[in-house]
């Protein structure tokens, strides 16, 4: 039986004890006895859980849902953050390595030994490897320079380096030649500073670093590489940045930074997975890979001779700020005689718009062959109407246009094929505008290199009777340069008159100083770079050049021939005689059969022949 809570019954007991604690809120008593004396409610085992499940969660159960979440997601976060930071850790102690202990150029192009009066200056030198040659020519100069000399710098690519006949075959060491012979008994130091695939932003760091060593006279011969970076973007001497007062777009600033800061992607770059992968993606986007300085963005070309026309003027400023006179040469290449290095089809042309492109192609060469050049300007218009800038297409009007006589438009039509070339490793006109621009400045002269070619040249138009390939003089071209670099500091008072005539044939000999081996390794050189490119005959052409080329009682002389001769037949796809003539030079000398295998390496000769070794 529920006794009587009534308020008259627990007041008359309330009464009776008396107050202990004071007055007391008779509501909440009550409430209080209630709660502990009444039976919890009753509930069906059937519905108990189906009505947990369907009763709402009550607000502290979602506050702790709320918290349960934000701790998962606290949670994943940190392991997604230690995993991020992980992998930055691995990436940075493997960038830390590389520049420890990895490939690399020197920080330093020249370095000073020894010290006091006997100290001197010598280029870094550094062993090459097939992906790393050695860039620079081995060097020596005292760091005091004699009393009363003369010591000019050189800065340049490959054409100053001397390619494909360097150290020896270069125009500083005639240059060097012509002006002894005009100042006798006055010390004169041409030093080359040219630099294999190097573009103005290393030519202007390399003049920096010369400036302690007492210049005269700098002279910059720069400009076909100002693209080459593009195209091989693995190797750690090319640099990708601009020139800090350049109006260079932020975006291409932050990638230019990336590249030319990180060994470790620069060396991925170059590994096969990563080539493969971004062979594969140009293909996807461009319908095929490679050559990718042919097909750079307009903004990201403005920012190039933005950069390019930049560094020529910093070079202005570092030399007249040491009061040193700087000379800027233009730009010389084979337009005549060098077909474009690479001419892709446009990706949008469907596959029969392509054959077509490639029947107009061979059609066009057939009928030049077999001097027809009126019909090949007709097979090259219709071609015109699918592809109008077509690189391979100008090249073949410009010949044609030379074959009737019409000089002028046969230029047009070359100019043009330098200028959609696939691969821009032939400066364009730009630059030799804006070299042209930059002499104009007070303390610059110019020495105009294309214009004395195009005068020595038929029709004034520059081809292989002075550049061998695309853009490197023969030696007869680096005597040219030699000559029209004495002339300018003629002109500007800096050598005495007729000293571009000063030296005789054999003093110019004499200062190149070409054994036939070295000549016919340069020839070789050659070879290689065409074949690469995939002109092949030219290829051949140089291979059988050089195979004609050995001195009596040279030794392994008869093998090597031979083999020349079959790498002659191999790049022209006369697969059977090669094999003959080739395993004809196994036969005559097999050890040297081996040296000169791994010498080739790139033609993979040992491959052909089906050997295992």
């Amino acid at each position: 039986m529920r006794p009587d809570c009534s308020g008259d019954h627990y007041e008359t007991a309330k009464n009776r004890e008396g107050p202990k604690h004071g007055p007391v809120s008779w509501k909440i008593v009550r409430a209080l006895i209630r709660a502990r004396i009444a039976p919890p409610p009753m509930r069906s085992k059937k519905s108990s859980g189906s009505s947990a499940r369907a009763a709402k969660p009550q607000p502290s159960t979602a506050k702790d849902f709320r918290r349960s979440l934000a701790s998962r997601l606290r949670s994943v976060a940190i392991n997604v953050s230690l995993a991020a930071a992980s992998v930055v850790v691995i990436l940075l102690i493997a960038e830390a390595a590389l520049r420890l202990y990895g490939p690399g150029g020197p920080r330093r192009y020249f370095v000073v030994r020894g010290g006091g009066a006997d100290a001197i200056v010598e280029t870094a030198r550094y062993e090459p490897t097939p992906r790393l040659p050695i860039r620079m020519v081995p060097v020596t100069f005292p760091l005091k320079k004699p009393s009363g000399g003369l010591r000019i710098f050189c800065f340049g690519g490959s054409t100053v380096y001397g390619y494909p006949f360097g150290p020896k075959g270069t125009f500083p060491n005639l240059l060097q030649a012509l002006l002894r012979a005009a100042l006798p008994g006055r010390p004169v130091e041409v030093i080359n500073a040219g630099f294999t695939g190097g573009d103005s932003a290393r030519e202007l760091a390399l003049m920096k670093e010369t400036v302690p060593f007492s210049p005269d006279i700098f002279i910059v011969y720069s400009g076909h590489n100002e693209f080459l970076r593009y195209d091989y973007p693995q190797e750690y001497d090319h640099v990708f940045g601009f020139n800090r007062s350049a109006a260079v777009p932020m975006g291409l600033r932050c990638e230019a930074f990336f590249n030319n800061n990180s060994l470790l992607w620069r060396w991925a770059r170059g590994t096969a997975p990563i080539r493969n992968l971004f062979q594969a993606s140009e293909k996807r986007r461009y319908g095929y890979s490679g050559g990718r300085s042919g097909k750079l963005p307009q903004d990201l070309l403005d920012a190039i001779y933005a950069s390019y026309e930049a560094n020529l003027e910093e070079m202005i400023s570092l030399s007249k700020e040491k009061g040193v006179p700087i000379i800027f040469c233009t730009q010389v290449c084979n337009l005549r005689s060098v077909q474009p290095l690479f001419a892709p089809l446009p990706p949008e042309l469907n596959t029969k718009q392509r054959e077509s492109i490639r029947q107009a192609r061979n059609r066009a060469a057939e009928q030049l062959a077999s001097q027809r050049p009126d019909l090949a300007l007709q097979t090259i218009e219709e071609a015109r109407r699918i592809v109008p800038r077509d690189a391979y297409l100008a090249f073949l009007a410009g010949s044609a246009l030379l074959k009737l006589g019409q000089i002028d438009r046969a230029k047009v039509e070359l100019q043009s094929a330098v200028e959609n070339d696939g691969l821009r490793h032939r400066a364009p006109a730009r630059v030799n505008e804006i070299v042209r621009r930059v002499a104009t400045r007070p303390g610059a002269l110019l020495c105009d290199v294309q214009r004395t070619f195009e005068t020595n040249s038929p029709n004034e138009i520059v081809g292989g009777e002075w550049i061998l390939d695309h853009v490197h003089p023969n030696l007869e071209g680096l005597v040219l340069i030699a000559q029209e670099l004495a002339r300018t500091l003629e002109q500007a008072k800096l050598a005495p008159p007729g000293a571009s005539a000063a030296a005789t044939p054999e003093q110019l000999q004499q200062a190149v100083a070409l054994t036939t081996e070295e000549w016919r390794k340069g020839i070789c050189r050659l070879a290689l770079s065409a074949a690469g490119r995939g002109n092949n005959g030219q290829a051949a052409g140089l291979f059988i050049q050089a195979a004609g080329r050995f001195d009596p009682g040279e030794p392994h002389a008869q093998a090597e021939q031979t083999y020349l001769r079959g790498l002659a037949e191999l790049v022209r796809g006369q697969n059977a005689q090669a094999r003959q003539t080739l395993l004809e030079s196994q036969r005559l000398d097999p050890e040297y059969f081996n040296a000169l295998n791994a010498q080739y390496a790139q033609l993979q000769v040992t491959r052909f022949l089906g050997e295992r070794r």
